[in-house]
């Protein structure tokens, strides 16, 4: 810095030095306003990631279970020499198949 006169530093730059001191608080400022805005925004998204989580963690707990339930009914019925067709199912289904295997036979 230059002094004038007296020895005293010259006005201009010392309001030149406020000048830039006075900008960059303004950024500074400025900056801290948009990074708390991007913050909250930032906190507001994780906690709607985290409600939707737990809802689908939910959702896989219930159909786990609801799995598990089927996988017993389905052994249960299974050592009881019982399936999961009953007689009139099963013979349609024999029908079915063996209309198939003659539509196959008959295109060779």
């Amino acid at each position: 810095m230059s002094t004038d006169s007296t020895g005293e530093p010259d006005i201009r730059e010392v309001e030149t030095s406020l000048q830039r001191l006075w900008e960059r608080a303004r950024r500074v400022s400025e900056l801290v306003v948009s990074l708390r805005k991007e913050n909250e925004e930032l906190r507001s998204s994780l906690s709607e990631e985290r409600e939707a989580h737990e809802t689908l963690s939910e959702n896989l707990r219930l159909k786990d279970q609801e799995l598990g339930a089927i996988q017993a009914e389905l052994r249960k019925l299974q050592q009881n020499g019982s399936s999961f067709l009953n007689r009139e199912e099963k013979e349609a289904l024999t029908a079915k198949i063996k209309d198939l295997i003659s539509k196959i036979e008959s295109r060779l």
